[in-house]
């Protein structure tokens, strides 16, 4: 028989025992729909985050005094002044601005409302760094930061926690913050951007003058600083320089800097490494189903055992037989498989709806998962298609 012809009679042999069919497919089912649904939700949810990583600290470092280095454990470690940022911004051109990442634990209050929070400090450019969207009111004046005026700016979340009302406008309010009287110039989106991931400070969060919160954690020094890069410069290669510079200011002290890019980097591999491992786990059910194939196959052999018989008689070689039952195998898998792909779109159109994520099932991962399946059944299906092949005619004849 040519392929076509074998592929009629695999089609036909698993038509003719529908039940059994479906019921064999069903570890392949989901072993395939698991892994494809593992795959597509993991690499949607790394793409989101990475977008929204990138977008808000986009051409960003940090710097921060201290080494990674174990021969450096000992070295002399020096915060980062206000003067040392003034000479980043001028002995690097391309440096657009260097802004402190200082934060400082709050107690704000209106009326009987009471917030525990953080305030970042705020100094000039620190909007350009940071990425804040304004919604209602405005942002702090140059004059404001560097006087420490008694003005504010609330996160949405805080305003919600603050005044009740996430829609609430409250600019012009007055609200209580470590016992001083602020009033609240304007709001911004929750995400804080590039300084939130720095500092690992989430909302609701506040935003007052820099010297304000100087004069709450009685220093003007910092022990991080946020760099933003002029658009077409290296990124790597400008914090290095700033990492050097900062160094030869202060007499050989050491300062560590990492990037944007290299916290997406990493976390692009942690979370590509997670996804392959529950993937992986996810295809143990297509081991399972392969089992059940193999054992499905071998109760099809003792049953055609006659029809064998008869194709041996009339010239069906060893490797005809073999042929026949192994794409049987296979057929039953890619069946399932296709099923399986089918069934996995429910589970991540499900999950991207609820994050409001957009997750696409990718051509290479159904590519994959369907030719797995097939590596399935050429592996479960070898031994049944064997045992056909190997049968001798006469006796294959005689069975009943």
């Amino acid at each position: 028989m040519n392929l076509l012809e074998t592929l009629r009679v695999a089609w036909e042999a698993l038509v003719a025992n529908k039940m059994r069919s479906i019921l064999t497919m069903i570890g392949i089912i989901i072993g395939v729909g698991s892994v494809i649904a593992v795959v597509a939700i993991g690499r949607g949810t790394e793409s989101a985050v990475l977008g929204e990583l990138q977008g808000l600290g986009a051409g960003v470092f940090y710097i921060m005094p201290g080494s990674v280095s174990s021969s450096d454990a000992l070295s002399r470690i020096e915060p980062i002044s206000e003067r040392d940022m003034q000479q980043l911004e001028a002995m690097l051109p391309d440096v657009e601005a260097v802004i402190s990442g200082d934060t400082v634990g709050v107690r704000a209050e209106y009326q009987k409302e009471t917030l525990s929070t953080y305030a970042y400090a705020v100094s000039p450019g620190f909007d350009r760094v940071v990425n804040v969207k304004v919604l209602e009111g405005r942002w702090f004046t140059e004059e404001e930061m560097k006087g420490g005026a008694r003005v504010t700016v609330l996160s949405r979340d805080a305003v919600t926690r603050l005044f009740g009302d996430r829609d609430y406008n409250p600019v012009g309010e007055r609200v209580k913050i470590n016992g001083l009287t602020h009033q609240v110039i304007g709001t911004v989106e929750n995400s804080t951007g590039a300084l939130s991931q720095a500092m690992g400070v989430q909302d609701p969060a506040v935003y007052l003058p820099v010297a304000a919160v100087q004069r709450m954690t009685g220093s003007t020094d910092s022990f991080l600083v946020l760099a933003k890069v002029r658009p077409g410069a290296d990124v790597e290669s400008v914090m290095n320089d700033a990492v050097a510079l900062l160094g030869q200011l202060n007499n050989g002290a050491k300062y560590m800097g990492y990037s944007m890019e290299q916290m997406t980097a990493a976390l692009s591999s942690v979370t590509g490494l997670l996804t392959g491992l529950i993937a992986s786990i996810a295809a143990i059910s297509l081991l399972v189903g392969g089992v059940g194939i193999m054992n499905i196959m071998l109760v099809s052999v003792t049953e055609r055992t006659r029809e064998i018989g008869l194709r041996k008689a009339i010239g069906a070689t060893y490797g005809n037989i073999m042929t026949q039952f192994l794409i049987e195998s296979v057929v039953i898998c890619l069946v399932g498989g296709a099923v399986g792909v089918a069934f996995a779109t429910v589970p991540v159109w499900l999950v991207g709806r609820a994050m409001g994520v957009s997750m696409l099932i990718d051509l290479p991962t159904v590519l994959l998962a369907m030719g797995f399946s097939a590596a399935v059944g050429v592996l479960f299906g070898v031994y049944p298609a064997s045992k056909a092949a190997r049968l001798d005619p006469i006796e294959a004849l005689r069975y009943e």
